[in-house]
C-alpha cells in the first residue's frame, strides 16, 4: 500500500511538472514563431538603425534611467569653498555624452531617431521635432493611441479614466475634465493653495523656532555637565564644546542664522498632495502636519508615501510578469489602492448628500468632484478620474518645484533676480493703507517668474517619455538627414513609439548651450504654447488638461516661499543631485536645502 501510495503520488508530481514545463515550451515556441514572423514582416519596412535589444535592455537595467550625473569635480570645488554657483559660467554641466543618459544611443548612432526590437515589434525612440509633432497632432488621436500598461497598475489606479481611454471615450472624459481646469476656476483655486503654502510656512517657522529652544538648553546641558566632569580643564573644554556645539548647529539647522534644513522633495510631494486632496474632493490629507513625525510614522499610515510607492510599483521590470504571476508587493500594493479608493467613495457620498443645496455664489473648493457629480458620471469614472488627477497633479508639480528650488539654491544670481522682481510686484499692489493684500497680487504679472519655470521645465521636464502605438502602417517624414539618407520611416501597425520630451528639450541643434540653466534665455523666445521644441506638457489634442492650474500652482509656491526664505544647497546632507524616470522624472536621492529665514519677515 505504502509503495502504490508513493507511485501515485509521484506520477501525479511528474505530470504536473511535465504540464507545466510544456506550457512554458508551448508559449515560448509561439513568441519565437512570432518573432520571426514579424522579423520577415519588419524586413519590408524602412526603420532606423539601433541596437539590439538585449544590448539595449542591459543598459536600461543597469542604469535605470540615470539622467543626470552631477558634474562632481566642480561641485567638489564649490562644496570646498562652501558657496553654490554665482554666475551662468558656474553652473553645472549634464553630461549629455555620458554612457549613463536617455541621449547615449542618439549621441552613438548621430541620429535623432534609432529603433529597438522587441520579439519582432519595433520600438522608434524619437527627438524628432517633425515627427513628434506629426504623432501627438489633433488629427492622429485615433491612430497613434497610448500603448497598454504593461505594469497592471494604472490599469487598477485609472482604468476609467481620462488618463487610460482611448477614442470616443476619451473625448467624453476630456468633456467632463476640461471645465474644472478652465481659466475662471484655476482662478478660483488660487485661495486653497495660498492658505496651503501659507501653513507650510507657518510650519517651517515653528520647527525653526522649536528647534532653536531645544538647541539651547542642550547646549545649556552641555556646558553644566563639562562643569562637573573636567574641572581641571574647564577653559579647555568649554571651547571645544562650544565649537562642537557650532558645528553641530551649522550641520542640522545653522540656528544662529534662523535656518532649517529640509528635504525639499519629501515638503514639496506632501504641500501638493494637501492641494490636490482639497481641490479635487474636499479632503485635508493634513500631510504637511505628519512632516515632524516622519522618522515615527509608518510608511502604511502615510498617503503620500502610499502614492510614492504605488508609482514605484508601475517602473519595476518584474512587474511584466504581474498578468500571469502572483508579486510579493501585490497585497500593500492592492491594499493602498483599496484605502485611496474607500476615501475618494466616501467623499463623493458627503458631498452627494450637500451637492443640491450648493449656493453658485459661494467658492465650491471641490473643483473636480462637484462638476463630476453634477454631470452624473458613473462612479467608477469619478474614481478613475480623481484617481488621475491626484496622480498627475501630485506628483509632477512636487517634481517641478523641487527641481526649481534645487537650481534656485545652486544659482545665487537667478534667485536673487527672481526675489527682486517679487519684491518689486508687491511695491506696486500696496494698498492705499499702505499693507499689501494678497489678494490683490497679480502672480501672472511676474515674467522673470515664468522664465525660471519655462528652463526648469526645459531641463526637467515632469513627463520625460511620451509613448504611442500605431493602428496602422504610416510613412514618418522624419526633420534630419540621419536615417539612411531617407528621411521617410516606413512602419508597421503595433509599432511603439517613443517621444524623448527629455532629448528635444537637450537638442544642440534646437537649443544653444543645453544643458545650462538660463532663465534668460526665455526673454526673447515667444509662442511658447506652439513650439514644437518645448513640450512638457505634450502637444495636439492630448496636452495636458491640467497645465493651466500646474503653471498657477507653481506661480504661487515659489513666489511665497522665495520672499520667506533664502535657499542654499545643503551639501553635507545631500548626494550627488541625480534623476531617474518612473511614471515621471523625478530626483533619485532627498534633496536637501537650507531655507534661512529672511530678515524682513
Amino acid at each position: 500500500m505504502d509503495t502504490t501510495k508513493n507511485n501515485d503520488e509521484f506520477d501525479i508530481s511528474y505530470f504536473l511538472t511535465c504540464s507545466i514545463f510544456g506550457f512554458i515550451l508551448w508559449i515560448l515556441t509561439e513568441q519565437i514563431l512570432k518573432y520571426y514572423n514579424k522579423t520577415n514582416k519588419n524586413n519590408k519596412y524602412n526603420l532606423p538603425k539601433g541596437p539590439s535589444f538585449l544590448k539595449w535592455f542591459i543598459n536600461y537595467l543597469f542604469n535605470f534611467y540615470d539622467l543626470k550625473l552631477s558634474n562632481n569635480k566642480e561641485e567638489d570645488n564649490n562644496n570646498n569653498n562652501n558657496k553654490s554657483n554665482n554666475s551662468l559660467s558656474q553652473e553645472e554641466l549634464i553630461e549629455d555624452t555620458s554612457e549613463n543618459t536617455v541621449l547615449k544611443w542618439f549621441n552613438q548612432l548621430n541620429s535623432d531617431n534609432y529603433s529597438v526590437s522587441f520579439f519582432g515589434r519595433p520600438m522608434i525612440f524619437t527627438r524628432d521635432t517633425t515627427i513628434s509633432k506629426y504623432i501627438l497632432s489633433s488629427n492622429n488621436i485615433d491612430n497613434y493611441t497610448k500603448p497598454p500598461d504593461s505594469s497592471g497598475v494604472l490599469i487598477r489606479l485609472a482604468q476609467n479614466s481620462i488618463l487610460m481611454s482611448e477614442g470616443d471615450q476619451w473625448r467624453y472624459h476630456r468633456s467632463i475634465i476640461n471645465q474644472p481646469f478652465s481659466s475662471k476656476n484655476v482662478k478660483l483655486m488660487i485661495p486653497t493653495i495660498i492658505t496651503t503654502i501659507n501653513k507650510l510656512i507657518n510650519h517651517l517657522n515653528n520647527n525653526n523656532n522649536n528647534n532653536n529652544n531645544n538647541n539651547n538648553n542642550n547646549n545649556n546641558n552641555n556646558n553644566n555637565n563639562n562643569n562637573n566632569n573636567n574641572n581641571n580643564n574647564n577653559n579647555n573644554n568649554n571651547n571645544n564644546n562650544n565649537n562642537n556645539n557650532n558645528n553641530n548647529n551649522n550641520n542640522n539647522n545653522n540656528n544662529n542664522n534662523n535656518t532649517i534644513i529640509i528635504d525639499i522633495h519629501s515638503y514639496c510631494t506632501k504641500l501638493t498632495f494637501d492641494i490636490i486632496g482639497k481641490l479635487s474632493i474636499g479632503y485635508d490629507f493634513n500631510s504637511i502636519e505628519s512632516s515632524d513625525n516622519d522618522n515615527d510614522n509608518n510608511d502604511d499610515d502615510d498617503i503620500s508615501k502610499q502614492f510614492d510607492f504605488i508609482l514605484n510599483e508601475m517602473i519595476r521590470p518584474i512587474r511584466r510578469f504581474s498578468s500571469y504571476l502572483p508579486l510579493y508587493n501585490d497585497i500593500k500594493l492592492f491594499k493602498f489602492l483599496n484605502e485611496l479608493e474607500s476615501i475618494i467613495k466616501g467623499a463623493i457620498n458627503s458631498r452627494s448628500l450637500i451637492t443640491d443645496n450648493n449656493n453658485n455664489k459661494t467658492y465650491k473648493k471641490n473643483f473636480l468632484l462637484d462638476n463630476l457629480l453634477d454631470d452624473n458620471v458613473k462612479e467608477k469614472d469619478i474614481i478613475g478620474n480623481i484617481n488621475t488627477f491626484l496622480l498627475a497633479g501630485h506628483e509632477t508639480s512636487a517634481n517641478l518645484l523641487t527641481f526649481i528650488f534645487y537650481l534656485l539654491s545652486t544659482h545665487n544670481n537667478v534667485q536673487n533676480d527672481l526675489y527682486n522682481h517679487l519684491i518689486e510686484n508687491q511695491k506696486k499692489k500696496i494698498n492705499k493703507d499702505n499693507k499689501f493684500t494678497e489678494e490683490d497680487e497679480d502672480y501672472q504679472s511676474i515674467e522673470f517668474l515664468d522664465w525660471v519655470i519655462y528652463e526648469t521645465l526645459r531641463l526637467f521636464p515632469p513627463a520625460p517619455m511620451i509613448g504611442r502605438t500605431s493602428k496602422n502602417d504610416d510613412i514618418l517624414k522624419s526633420g534630419n538627414n540621419n536615417n539612411n539618407n531617407n528621411n521617410n520611416i516606413s512602419i508597421p501597425s503595433e509599432t511603439l513609439i517613443l517621444i524623448s520630451v527629455y532629448a528635444i528639450h537637450r537638442d544642440p541643434k534646437l537649443w544653444k548651450d543645453p544643458n545650462i540653466f538660463n532663465p534668460y534665455r526665455w526673454k526673447n523666445i515667444e509662442n511658447i504654447n506652439n513650439r514644437s521644441d518645448f513640450i512638457p506638457f505634450s502637444s495636439g489634442g492630448r496636452v495636458c488638461v491640467g497645465q493651466k492650474f500646474s503653471i498657477v500652482e507653481a506661480r504661487i509656491i515659489i513666489s511665497k516661499l522665495i520672499l520667506n526664505f533664502e535657499l542654499s544647497f545643503n551639501n553635507l546632507k545631500s548626494k550627488p543631485f541625480k534623476i531617474y524616470q518612473r511614471a515621471t522624472l523625478t530626483p533619485k536621492y532627498p534633496v536637501f536645502l537650507n531655507f534661512k529665514k529672511r530678515e524682513n519677515k
